[in-house]
């Protein structure tokens, strides 16, 4: 009896040094366990939901989803702060985002600096001849959002206007030139337009479709609104700068002039052909 009590005891310290030492070699693998390969495991093979009210963060960087008046928007985004635009409403970063409204809009958009939604239930007023705006909730930093972009919704989420912010006070934001519109029960957000590459890293091509429908707008706000223009090339491929009045003025040569210049003045547009020869300019007409 006792020969087979010792046996037991012998046998269990056995397995529990057997234990012991899975256990040893399970934790060192944890601890090195990255999921990219580098330890023979393979990246994640089953995908990872979130609620719609959940955000994803790492490290600096953080990703989500969110609906809002029926358009869907992704963002990725980078930076010390909280990274849950939409989620929280003031945070100091970049982000990337893809704006989707079935069947009518969508888009790819960047913004970066003091990126500032409105909060729950904001109910902002302005006038078509004032150039200030209390937003109260925020606590800003006097001139933190000077150089930034305010637009300005309307009750429907129609943006009603948009305009570059001089200063700054803790509640009280003034703009450049006047809002042009007046409205109350307004909502509103506030960014910086990222740069679209860099001087060190350079884009490649740029597609654009031909046509007023495509073509590169210079300024902000809807079209209709005055502070943009657009450079396009037509369907033969003639080129053409529409100033902010909608007035439209073609930029490149038709074939069989030697050369034409059109000059803009205001809404009227002047047409003037000029003659070369041999580099020297031999007859101008207009």
């Amino acid at each position: 009896m006792p020969n087979n009590t010792q046996n037991q005891i012998t046998q269990l310290e056995r397995s529990l040094k057997q234990l012991q030492d899975r256990y040893s070699k399970l934790e060192k693998d944890l601890q090195k366990h990255q999921h990219d390969g580098i330890d023979g495991t393979n990246v994640l093979r089953k995908s990872i939901t979130l609620d719609k009210d959940q955000y994803l963060q790492v490290g600096y960087a953080g990703m989500g989803s969110s609906l809002k008046t029926g358009q869907y928007q992704y963002g990725m985004s980078i930076g010390q702060d909280d990274q849950r635009t939409g989620f929280v409403n003031k945070a100091n970063l970049a982000e990337v985002d893809i704006l989707y409204t079935p069947t009518s809009f969508g888009a790819l958009i960047g913004r970066y600096g003091i990126v500032v939604t409105a909060m729950e239930n904001t109910a902002l007023s302005i006038s078509a001849a004032g150039n200030t705006v209390t937003i109260s909730g925020y606590n800003f930093t006097t001139n933190e959002l000077a150089g930034a972009i305010i637009n300005i919704y309307n009750s429907s989420g129609t943006m009603i206007a948009n305009n570059l912010i001089s200063s700054n006070t803790s509640t009280v934001i003034t703009v450049t030139g006047t809002w042009g519109a007046t409205a109350s029960d307004c909502t509103f957000d506030i960014y910086k337009p990222l740069y679209s590459g860099a001087a060190q890293y350079v884009w490649q091509r740029y597609y654009t479709q031909e046509g007023t429908d495509g073509g590169v707008r210079f300024g902000m706000g809807v079209t209709a609104g005055g502070k943009n223009g657009l450079l396009y090339m037509d369907s033969v491929g003639d080129i053409y700068w529409r100033n902010k009045a909608g007035v439209a003025a073609k930029l490149s040569l038709p074939a069989g002039i030697t050369d034409v210049i059109q000059i803009l003045d205001g809404d009227t547009v002047t047409t003037h052909t000029l003659t070369f020869t041999d580099g020297i300019l031999t007859a101008y007409t207009t």
